[in-house]
This record gives structure tokens, C-alpha cells and sequence, in this order.
């Protein structure tokens, strides 16, 4: 069983993510970006979706394979992969900003339910919060805890004559829904400690 959708769909990390969005509302624009920090384009403008064993594979059109849409650019050739096994989409909200705290939501195709989250495909931070969504599902599959670097044993530097301990600080500003929350746990995730 087979059907055609239209989006963007990259594989970051061997998880397949299918951005949907009106035409001109950043599909290929976060694809894009995606792409530059290490994602393999799949397919841009139209996927094939095919049910396969209680999973979905995602491919592009025979026309369209290897091609991006840029804007302002054209028609652009990058490298691509033949397929992926969907397991994340992504809702595009254009100007809008997702809820803060938003509900899980799932949307289906040929009968198979996905995880579905909003996204401002235009928001500086949008590359970020697919990664940490994709980290999610990794996690959520794989049944382990996100791995945490080791904290600096702090009281025995300070115990050690003639130690220099230096920290970081970093201070996080920003009108109430500005995304502190996500940024706080984004940091957190790479080894700073959120108070």
C-alpha cells in the first residue's frame, strides 16, 4: 500500500522526519539546514509512503530524487538517500508559535500512527529542536536515559591547594514564551547544570 504526500523528508540519525507545511512555509528552507549540519535529504516537495511491516518507508518520486527546491537559488542537486523509515512529523506553523507545553499528538498514514509535533520552521532554534525531537524518539525506542556527561567533582578541586577552578555561566534572558524552558534543557542535555 502506497500513497503520495506532499513535504519535505529528511533522515537525521537513521530516524526519518517528514516536514509538512503550506507551500512556502519552510519545508525545504529547515530541510535545508538540516542537510548543512549532517541530515540526508530524502525527498522534497512529494513522498512516496509505503507500508511495510507495521512501519513506513518514505522515498522520493524517480523525478525528484537528489533534488531541493531553494528559494531564490532554483532547483538544486544535493546528496540523498534512497529511503528511510518514517518515525517522526513535523507540523510547520509558519508565523505562529507552537504551544509551550504542548500535548503528544500522533498522525497517521495507511494506518500507521507517527509522532507529531509543531515547529517555527524560521525560529533560529528550529535545527536545535528537531535534533532534541529526534533524540526523544531515539531514546523512546531504544528504553534509555539521554547520556549525560560526568559532573566536575567541584569539592575536591576546591579542597586541592592550588586549584583554579573555573565555570561557566551562562544566563539565559527572554520575554515570557521566548523559549528560555527549551533552551534551559537544551543546555542541560550537553552538560550544563539549569538552575
Amino acid at each position: 500500500m502506497t500513497t503520495l504526500v506532499h513535504g519535505a523528508c529528511i533522515d537525521l540519525a537513521g530516524i526519518g522526519v517528514l516536514l509538512c507545511g503550506p507551500s512556502g512555509g519552510g519545508k525545504s528552507d529547515l530541510a535545508l539546514r538540516m542537510i548543512e549540519d549532517g541530515a540526508r535529504l530524502v525527498a522534497d516537495d512529494q513522498i512516496e509512503l509505503t507500508a511495510v511491516r507495521g512501519a513506513l518507508r518514505a522515498a522520493a518520486p524517480a523525478a525528484l530524487r537528489g533534488r531541493l527546491e531553494v528559494r531564490g537559488v532554483g532547483i538544486v542537486e544535493v546528496a540523498w538517500i534512497e529511503s528511510t523509515t518514517l518515525r517522526l512529523v513535523i507540523d510547520l506553523v509558519g508565523s505562529g508559535l507552537p504551544d509551550r507545553l504542548p500535548e503528544p499528538s500522533r498522525r497517521d498514514y495507511l494506518g500507521i500512527g507517527l509522532p507529531c509535533m509543531a515547529l517555527s520552521p524560521f525560529e533560529p532554534s528550529a535545527p536545535a529542536k528537531l535534533r532534541l525531537a529526534v533524540d526523544r524518539i531515539k531514546r523512546h525506542t531504544a528504553g534509555a536515559a539521554p547520556a549525560r556527561e560526568a559532573p566536575v567533582p567541584r569539592a575536591e578541586a576546591l579542597a586541592t591547594p592550588g586549584a583554579v577552578v573555573r565555570q561557566r555561566v551562562l544566563l539565559v534572558t527572554g520575554m515570557s514564551g521566548a523559549g528560555k524552558t527549551a533552551a534551559l534543557k537544551a543546555l542541560e542535555d550537553i552538560g550544563f547544570e539549569a538552575v
